[in-house]
């Protein structure tokens, strides 16, 4: 079984696409609760500064504790999203499994400029780690 994790709204919307298939198990990260699917839910913050702070490495691996070493792992994010300020630390929860990175960029003229320094920084660190190998 795949397992796929939506990162906030756009990132829990793509993954809700992939429930429709039984092969696939989906993880949702949000700012709200859904009422049909268990979301690890992380209150709203101000930047991707504080959300990284406010993520609870303990609450998200009991989220996620049906993970297993060397499962396939779709995040899907969007860059421009400052609950991205998570991933890091969710990858590191992450680091056994075979990971691979859905990063959808934000159309650059419709978002703030605070929207698009969170998608640069978001892009630069996902991309080092790529070259890195980590996915």
């Amino acid at each position: 079984m795949k397992k796929v994790i939506g990162i906030g709204n756009t990132g829990g919307f793509v993954a809700d696409q992939f429930s429709a298939y039984p092969e696939y198990r989906v993880y949702k990260v949000s700012e709200t609760i859904a009422d049909d699917v268990a979301t690890l839910f992380i209150p709203p913050q101000p930047s991707m500064e504080e959300y990284e702070k406010e993520f609870d490495d303990k609450e998200a691996a009991l989220y996620f504790r049906s993970l297993t070493p060397g499962d396939e792992v779709l995040v899907v994010i969007e860059g421009g999203d400052p609950l991205g300020g998570i991933l890091l630390r969710l990858l590191h929860l992450l680091r056994d499994s075979q990971i691979y990175i859905l990063y959808i960029r934000p159309e650059r003229q419709l978002i703030s400029s605070l929207q698009q320094r969170d998608d640069k920084i978001a892009f630069g660190i996902l991309q080092e780690y790529a070259r890195s190998g980590l996915f």
